[in-house]
């Protein structure tokens, strides 16, 4: 049996290695970018909690999950193993093209690293990637104070490509 895991870990690594060669997949180009078209990128906020509103300073402070999903062709490993996904580890994860979502109204944010880098990605057979990070920020928030304290407020969360 132990035998067993030590195959498929090596398989796994294997395909991985295949995939993400530095001769044939460049982490630095998006994928379809040979085709100059854009990649469809699906994003998903969980948030964790809202830590602080703070009508001053007009802005607020919350803990979120950050989910991103697209698919990059050069990563379909249909071809060489029939798992339903790869699971990069921390290492690993910077050798993956990842978009370049930001946050145009953010004043500070803070990654998480306790105990590690609170990130993940998970690489499908068809070439889908799912990258999750965990982040705590405080946003900006223009606030009408106009009834205060008794007004309402609408606190915005802005995302956007840094360079599409």
């Amino acid at each position: 049996m132990h035998n067993n895991r030590i195959n498929i870990f090596d398989f796994r690594r294997d395909v991985l290695q295949k995939l993400l060669d530095n001769n044939t997949y460049d982490n630095r180009i998006a994928p379809n970018y040979e085709e100059d078209r854009a990649t469809n990128v699906t994003l998903k906020l969980s948030i964790i909690s809202i830590d602080s509103i703070n009508e001053i300073s007009m802005d607020f402070s919350l803990n979120l999950f950050l989910y991103q999903t697209w698919v990059d062709p050069r990563l379909n490993f249909t071809k060489y193993s029939n798992f339903s996904s790869l699971e990069l580890d921390q290492k690993m994860i910077e050798n993956v093209w990842v978009p370049d979502t930001y946050f145009p109204n953010e004043k500070q944010a803070t990654f998480h690293t306790v105990t590690v880098n609170n990130k993940l990605l998970h690489i499908y057979q068809n070439g889908t990637v799912f990258y999750s990070i965990r982040l705590s920020m405080t946003l900006t928030c223009t606030m009408k104070l106009h009834n205060f304290p008794l007004d309402d407020q609408e606190c915005t969360i802005f995302l956007e490509s840094c360079k599409y």
